[in-house]
């Protein structure tokens, strides 16, 4: 189906339902810098949750407006500069054609923080584009994970994204 494609276990060795094993924590947070979402591809509707550290999110999404610091629980401000973050980071396209997202809902979780993003194509997707470049202007070493469903086949494959290999990547569906 894709080239790039990898299971997130292999792509990271460091991953095991979504946590973070093996790496000690240090005073300023974390050693590892990364993402991890779950797409949802039903019908014209396609469903990102996504999930990164607090601390990484709020630094990015301060850079992105040009603040010292970005509160991720005032929801409706920064719901709305996630959307615009978001929209210039991770990059959907269906049959050729960009697509737009918006926050559906978000949230904590333990250091994590979630975000429910939702998109609409014109009809069902046979080729669907993803580039995940969420956090790659802050960190290096950042590694952004995704598992897309398309639902009405049952495929399912894993992506990985790093800076050097930023996307996109197209997946084709049967119809």
């Amino acid at each position: 189906m894709i080239g790039p494609a990898l299971s997130l276990a292999a792509a990271t060795g460091l991953l095991v339902a979504g946590m973070a094993v093996g790496v000690a924590p240090t005073a300023a947070g974390h050693e590892i810098h990364v993402s991890y979402g779950r797409v949802a591809v039903e019908g014209v509707t396609i469903t990102i949750r996504l999930r990164m550290f607090q601390d990484d999110l709020s630094r990015a999404l301060a850079r992105f407006a040009r603040r010292d610091t970005v509160d991720l629980t005032a929801r409706r401000e920064s719901d709305s500069l996630a959307t615009a973050y978001l929209g210039k980071s991770l990059l959907l396209t269906a049959d050729g054609k960009a697509l737009t997202g918006a926050v559906a809902s978000s949230g904590p979780e333990s250091d994590m923080w979630w975000y429910l993003i939702q998109f609409r194509a014109e009809r069902p997707p046979a080729r669907l584009g993803i580039a995940n470049r969420v956090l790659f202007e802050l960190f290096g070493d950042q590694q952004n994970l995704l598992k897309v469903l398309h639902t009405a086949s049952g495929d399912e494959t894993s992506l990985y994204f790093v800076p050097g290999e930023p996307g996109p990547v197209t997946l084709t569906f049967p119809r």
